[in-house]
């Protein structure tokens, strides 16, 4: 029977046995402190007992370590900061290079807040304002003429040309005289047939129009005589 099996059976049992105990000496006040003081008394004693079994379980659980084999003991991990390279002593810590200027090649700072590029800025500003105010006619810049790829021509684009409109409309007036002078090409009309009669054999009318078809099987005249 497994040890944890054991041990809840044995607690139901007490239990149950504790509960009868209670009932009865809650009957009356002496039984009531009896109990009390015996309670008391035996839950120490057995508080006692268990920890010593825990305590000789640990001794028998944690084997004996030989001094000779201590380097090959499984400790725990020694926790170390993973964000970032570890602070340096100043002492020891290599010297920064020093911050060079790009404008000038001067130390000490950067191009940014460079004092030489500053002042030469302010000098071009000054000399441009200095310009503006004494050119009174100042010069633009014009912008670059426009040209024909048909005519060749400046100052106007393929599609706004005079010269190739007039061609175009000149090329239509010719289309238009031309087709009005020509006359329609003629449809060859289809022969008409001719119908031809199955009773008497005539042309230009059919069977059931025919007028000879009750004559047909009559008497003449020269055989009545």
């Amino acid at each position: 029977m497994p040890r944890e099996a054991l041990e809840v059976s044995r607690y139901g049992a007490l239990t149950a046995e504790c509960n009868r105990l209670c009932f009865f000496a809650s009957k009356t006040d002496a039984g009531y402190n009896l109990l009390q003081k015996e309670i008391s008394r035996l839950s120490a004693i057995f508080e006692g007992l268990a920890n010593e079994k825990e305590k000789e379980k640990e001794k028998v659980q944690a084997p004996t370590i030989p001094s000779s084999s201590k380097g090959s003991v499984v400790r725990d991990l020694i926790p170390v900061r993973t964000k970032g390279r570890e602070k340096l002593d100043k002492k020891t810590e290599p010297p920064r290079r020093p911050i060079t200027c790009g404008y000038c090649q001067g130390t000490g700072h950067n191009s940014q807040t460079c004092e030489v590029r500053k002042e030469k800025e302010r000098a071009d500003k000054s000399n441009e304002n200095d310009e503006r105010n004494t050119d009174t006619h100042p010069s633009v810049s014009t912008p670059a003429k426009r040209s024909c790829s048909y005519c060749k021509q400046s100052g106007h684009y393929t599609q706004t040309c005079d010269v190739r409109k007039e061609k175009e409309n000149a090329e239509k007036t010719e289309e238009n005289f031309a087709g009005r002078n020509t006359d329609p090409p003629s449809v060859a009309t289809p022969a008409k047939r001719t119908i031809h009669c199955g009773e008497c054999g005539e042309a230009g009318h059919t069977y059931r129009k025919c007028q000879n078809k009750n004559r047909k099987g009559m008497p003449s005249d020269t055989s009545e005589e």
